[in-house]
Parts: structure tokens; sequence; C-alpha cells
């Protein structure tokens, strides 16, 4: 995923963060369940060169995509070397495009009937951040590529209507982490519901970078990476909206950050893992008694044999209070109310938390 026309605002105050929590509610609860359950989730990283995807593949990732070379001097020979590698290390391959004269469809025809059967291969990258003026180019390679494989889905990173209903699957993203201003993260949320709204599958895209590897930096500005609290935010906004799994931009950077590798990056990954277990095993639901007062987007819940696992997401300018009206439960800080557990208010400066509620 580019950065060159990624879009970021820095105007919020602290207060007015999103703010995420997980709910591990042990025990049976008020629900009515949907059918919607989601079967895989996997976890992806852009940016991935050829002698890292040993290391992608230690650090939990699934899918890969093989970004760095479809910029200049892309061949067929280097990409069979990319799939086989891949392969070898049990990982997934988002297979790009070469830009410029060679992005046609005759050209990426060729390169899908040639691939199209490597075990690798995970899905097609028809489009990284198309303009509006190519509309007519690109929705043509997407046809061709549906025509040459019906196996394999194709996938935009674009907030274009035109190029999310042409593919089978899209990127949200925003790039909100600049400096030391506080971060524009309802843009990523609302991004996050637009995708949700036009009823097609899409990726969570998260900002795992500092702008200083992208921009020239200055006097005024001092570029940093996410918090931990900022990227689980992003990755919680996707789940509470559907997404069907998590990627990183990018890949490329993240060996020359061993401390935002170590200590956000790479935790987040396994709190994921763990979380999309859950997903992957339980049961969507579509309502929890106690909770009908929240915004569309801002939650999600599965029921699972351990329980319902609820995951929140605080889209407003203000702490919260949540009233599961559920009687029995005992939550550790929580206020025992009549017919259930008051959770503690969770705004500004409760920026991530877990909570186990056991039946007593």
């Amino acid at each position: 995923m580019s950065t060159s026309n990624a879009r970021w605002r820095c105007v919020l105050s602290a207060a007015e963060l999103i703010v995420t929590a997980i709910f591990l509610l042990v025990s049976a609860c008020s629900v009515s369940a949907d059918s919607l359950q989601v079967a895989d989730y996997p976890i992806g990283a852009f940016a991935v060169h050829e002698d890292m995807l040993q290391l992608a593949r230690e650090e939990g990732f699934d899918v890969v995509h093989n970004y760095r070379f479809e910029e200049g001097h892309d061949t067929d020979a280097q990409l069979a070397r990319y799939l086989d590698r891949a392969h070898s290390l049990g990982l997934k391959v988002l297979v790009g495009f070469e830009r410029g004269i060679n992005y046609t469809p005759e050209r990426v025809s060729q390169r899908v009937e040639r691939f199209r059967s490597h075990p690798s291969v995970w899905a097609w990258y028809a489009g990284d951040e198309p303009k509006a003026a190519d509309h007519k180019l690109v929705t043509h390679v997407i046809e061709a590529i549906h025509t040459s494989d019906s196996g394999h889905p194709v996938i935009v990173a674009s907030d274009d209507p035109v190029y999310q209903q042409a593919a089978d699957m899209h990127f949200s993203y925003t790039y909100p982490i600049r400096d030391s201003t506080p971060a524009d993260l309802i843009s990523f949320h609302q991004s996050s519901r637009r995708s949700a709204t036009l009823k097609r599958p899409f990726f969570s895209l998260l900002q795992a970078f500092n702008w200083a590897h992208y921009l020239p930096c200055s006097k005024d500005s001092k570029f940093r990476h996410p918090t931990i609290e900022e990227m689980r935010f992003m990755l919680y906004s996707g789940i509470a909206n559907n997404a069907r799994g998590v990627f990183f931009f990018s890949f490329q950077t993240l060996p020359a950050d061993d401390d935002f590798r170590t200590f956000t990056a790479v935790p987040l990954i396994n709190e994921f893992i763990r979380l999309r277990q859950i997903i992957r095993q339980g049961v969507r639901l579509g309502a929890i008694a106690g909770m009908e007062g929240l915004r569309p987007g801002s939650w999600a819940a599965w029921r699972g044999a351990a329980g319902v696992t609820v995951v929140l997401v605080n889209a407003t300018a203000s702490p919260q209070v949540l009233r599961l009206a559920e009687q029995r439960w005992i939550l550790q800080g929580a206020s025992i109310v009549p017919g259930g557990v008051e959770v503690p208010a969770w705004g500004a400066a409760m920026l991530s938390s877990s909570f186990t509620v056991p039946l007593p």
C-alpha cells in the first residue's frame, strides 16, 4: 500500500480518541445469534522482500504481498521464485502486477494464467490506490483477471466505490499517525463504517510505520510510530465492522524499528491470533441485552465454547458506561447493580482493557 496518496488529519484532542476494549464473558447471556461465521481472518503484510519471508512467517503472518519488486524490474521469473519460497514456508501471496506500460489487461491475463494454479496464490492485487482517471483501465484489468481465473478473488486498495464494487474485496484504511499531534483515529473508524455499508468483504489495513520512512523530516515535525493502543483501535474498529482480516503496512520497515516491532507490532499480532480463534470458531451474535444503545459498528460479539466475547469501540467523544443486563455476573472493579453489571466508564483514560466476567 503506497503512502503517496494517504490522507490524514490531526485534529482530535486526547478526549476524542476512539477507545477499544475486549470483554471476555465466560458465561451465557441473553443473545440473539445471526448466522454469520467468519472462516478465515488472515494476518497479512505489505512490502515483504523475498529475504524477509522467513521472518514474516516467524512473526505470525499468513499472507504476504510482493509489493517491493512490482514497482520495477518485476518479472515472472522473480514472481515464480517468490511464490516457491513462500509456499515452502507455508505462506500465501497477494500477487501484484507491474505498474506502468506493462499494466494492461493482456499482460495481466498472461501472468494470471501462468500462476493461477500455484498453491501459494491467495488473491490478485489489481490496484494500489488507483486514480479516478484510471477507472476504465483498472476495471478492464479486473474483468480480465475474473475471466482468466475464477478461483481466486481480486482485491484493490481504494476508497473509490467504482473500484470497490468492481473488485471482489478491498482494503479499508487511513494512515492517521504522523507526529506528536493527536491522531485522527475517527477517520479510520469512518473508513471501516463506509466499507461495512457496502456489504462486500474488506480487510483492515493498519498503519505500522513511521512517516519518517516516507517523508523528509523537518525541524518542526517529530514523526513517530503508532502506539499499541492506536493500533489496537484500528484492529478492533475493523473487527467491529466485520472486516475479514487484517494487513500491516508495511513489513519492510519493521526489522529496522526493533522497539516498535518488539513492543507494539508483535504483541498486537499475538493478541489478534488469540482473538481470531474465537471469531473463527464462534457464532457472530446479532444482539446482546444491555447493548441496544450502542452505535452500529461500535461493537461485535461471538458466542463460543468459553462464553461470549464482545469487542467494543467507543466512537463517541466522551466516556461511556456499559450496563449488561445479566444477573449474577461479577466484575472486579465494577459496580454490582440490580439486574446486571455496570462496566466502569471507558473513554480517554482507558484506551484499552480486557475483562473476564465469570459466574459466581
